[in-house]
């Protein structure tokens, strides 16, 4: 009494729930270089990830300017609004100031309010669950 309790087995696919957005990979057209980049371009990494944790590198180009803006739209969409984290791991951009927007189910904007230097990269992880 009090608990819950499973009868049978975990399918071949895996449990799904909160975090259901699983197991689709994120593709190349869904990360979206929004507003401020110039030229600038972008790549997912080698295991690019899916809407639970992905990671993107962007190379600097032209004249990107401060508010640089990037547009994730998930692989497949939050069954509710999830609570996302950008964060950036590395490249060779000095640590910039990213601020992650408000996300919808079906996607999230980043903000990049440092200042941009074409010829550099920025690596991004993007993290988001249901709270």
């Amino acid at each position: 009494q009090g608990g819950n309790r499973f009868v049978g087995s975990v399918p071949a696919s895996g449990w799904f729930g909160d975090e259901s957005a699983t197991g689709i990979t994120q593709v190349l057209g869904n990360v979206v270089l929004t507003s401020g980049w110039s030229s600038s371009t972008r790549a997912l990494d080698t295991v690019p990830g899916s809407s639970i944790r992905e990671r993107f590198t962007i190379t600097e180009a032209g004249t990107p300017t401060t508010g640089a803006i990037v547009t994730v739209t998930f692989p497949v969409a939050f069954f509710g609004t999830p609570l996302c984290t950008g964060t950036q791991i590395g490249g060779t951009q000095v640590l910039t100031s990213l601020v992650t927007g408000t996300p919808t189910v079906t996607g999230v904007a980043l903000t990049f309010n440092g200042t941009l230097v074409a010829g550099n990269t920025i690596d991004v992880e993007l993290s988001c669950t249901i709270p």
